[in-house]
């Protein structure tokens, strides 16, 4: 399996958004600034249109899920929802098998999820 960096999942993902009609926020993607912080904790991506804004993280290794800084982020961002707010989560496949495990014991109940 050919291993993708979590910043060429950001560009690729950033480049999807676009795609689809939203301005977009993403660090380390040429044309973009970073995301602002949301609730002490910054996205991988900001997806904006019409008033509606999509928060997306980016979990791209099974060991992300031992890491207390995705977790945290993971869950300030659920929390930062609102009506005109929503988040996506793009997983790697082989995250997959934990996914619903870890996301329940965290309490994030993401609107989406890709898996790449």
């Amino acid at each position: 399996m050919i291993r993708v960096s979590h910043q060429e999942l950001v560009e690729r993902w950033a480049q999807t958004y676009v795609d689809d009609g939203f301005l977009v926020r993403a660090g380390g993607v040429v044309g973009s600034t970073a995301p602002p912080e949301v609730n002490g904790a910054r996205p991988d991506i900001e997806a904006t249109s019409d008033g509606h804004c999509i928060f997306v993280q980016i979990i791209d290794s099974p060991e992300d899920f031992t890491d207390p800084d995705v977790r945290q982020t993971a869950q300030r961002l659920a929390e930062a929802r609102g009506s005109a707010h929503a988040l996506h989560l793009i997983v790697a496949a082989e995250c997959m098998l934990e996914l619903s495990t870890k996301l329940a014991e965290w309490s994030v109940e993401p609107d989406l999820v890709h898996v790449t």
